[in-house]
């Protein structure tokens, strides 16, 4: 139930929220939000943790009675898109925006803490606040040198760079018993919230094929050697993939999203030909035999049009399995705030992808969706005009706080 002192921190709470998003910082550079979510949770009174992974916050609230520990997740960074909206909090970083809603995420955080805080009778054990920087991945070549100076690195073939795996090195799950995290999702309407039994978001890897051929004038092919047809029957190959090597059952998407012939004219035959591309799946397996089959088709596919290929690989985030005991949990407690009729407790999966699935290979966890969609066609995630309405954020503190009272308080 959306409690009237909750409602009542609706005007603090946007007020919070059009700072962030005037100020968005992308990842590992979150150090003004860092210090804005520092301060607030000390006047709390909650015992601050922070630059940890380089900005990340972490604020415990104990209740002083023996229990469960419960980690409650928001990211903080923004996307490199520029805003594009008209709003008169608009973003003055140029070349950046909250296009993702981590501000939201961070706003509705706070919110919760400040609730769960003045609540402590009501629950057991402790709530860890987790402020995760770097959700989103894409790093300055800066920032990568600084996170291998400082000692950090992401686990080969499944952290990604995400901030989650850094974290995790902090030691922040260390003394967790669970972990629930929220994404806002425009796509379902203000007021609701889907939730995922199991597979809740999926892996993302990413691709790089280079076919150097020999370029040359386009009336003498026989004198040169063209990788474009070895670019077009790779893509094809790569297409056929999923249906001749893995069970039809399956969920699975590839996706070339770019192929280029750098520096060629119509006239002639391009010197060499590049695919970037990526895909998804909830299964381990499929992507481990993913990695190992792209890269092997552009071989002998190079070879047969006598190109020399060149592969690049980018591990990106695992999948984010909810666990299937916790969901049921969570979802009944989504219904207590939203009403039943407004939880989707779904089994279709989405294939977006979070680095939150390091935290659930770790501990019991779950991701959920609020809505936040008002309207007809509001502006998608990483949409330069996305926003998040000032009604959307005293929402996501009451899903906080009833999931936290009623996972602590059970046995």
């Amino acid at each position: 139930m959306l409690t009237s002192e909750i409602k009542s921190l609706q005007s603090e709470l946007f007020a919070i929220y059009k700072d962030l998003h005037q100020h968005p910082e992308p990842g590992f550079e979150e150090v003004r939000t860092s210090s804005i979510i520092s301060e607030y949770l000390k006047k709390l009174g909650l015992d601050v943790q922070s630059g940890l992974a380089f900005t990340g916050v972490v604020g415990i609230l104990d209740s002083g009675k023996p229990g469960k520990t419960l980690m409650l997740r928001a990211d903080m960074d923004c996307l490199a898109i520029g805003d594009q909206s008209d709003l008169p909090y608009k973003s003055e970083n140029a070349g950046y925006c909250h296009a993702c809603g981590h501000d939201s995420h961070v706003t509705m955080l706070l919110g919760a803490a400040k609730v769960l805080s003045g609540k402590k009778e009501q629950f057991r054990g402790k709530i860890k606040f987790v402020f995760q920087p770097c959700e989103e991945g894409s790093l300055k070549p800066e920032i990568n040198q600084a996170l291998n100076d400082a000692g950090y690195f992401g686990r080969p073939g499944e952290s990604g760079l995400g901030g989650a795996g850094f974290l995790i090195q902090e030691g922040v799950l260390d003394d967790v018993d669970a972990c629930i995290g929220l994404h806002v999702q425009p796509q379902i309407p203000l007021g609701t919230a889907q939730l995922c039994k199991k597979e809740a978001c999926a892996s993302t890897d990413k691709f790089c094929i280079t076919l150097q051929g020999v370029g040359g004038h386009g009336s003498t092919p026989h004198k040169v050697i063209d990788p474009v047809p070895a670019m077009a029957e790779l893509i094809q190959a790569i297409h056929m993939l999923p249906t001749r090597e893995v069970d039809a059952a399956q969920t699975t998407i590839f996706h070339i999203g770019n192929v280029m012939t750098p520096g060629s004219l119509w006239s002639a035959v391009a010197d060499k030909a590049v695919i970037e591309g990526g895909y998804r799946t909830y299964d381990d397996a499929v992507r481990k035999l993913f990695g190992k089959r792209v890269p092997e088709l552009a071989d002998m596919i190079g070879k047969a049009w006598r190109c020399k290929v060149t592969y690049d690989h980018t591990t990106g985030y695992a999948p984010t399995i909810n666990d299937e005991n916790l969901s049921q949990k969570v979802a009944a407690s989504l219904a207590c705030v939203l009403g039943a009729e407004n939880v989707d407790y779904t089994s279709t999966p989405m294939l977006t992808a979070e680095d939150f699935s390091e935290y659930a290979r770790k501990v019991p966890s779950v991701l959920l969706w609020l809505g936040v969609g008002v309207g007809k066609d509001y502006p998608a995630l990483h949409n330069p005009r996305f926003h998040v309405s000032a009604e959307a954020l005293p929402i996501g503190v009451a899903v906080h706080v009833q999931n936290a009272i009623d996972y602590l308080n059970q046995d």
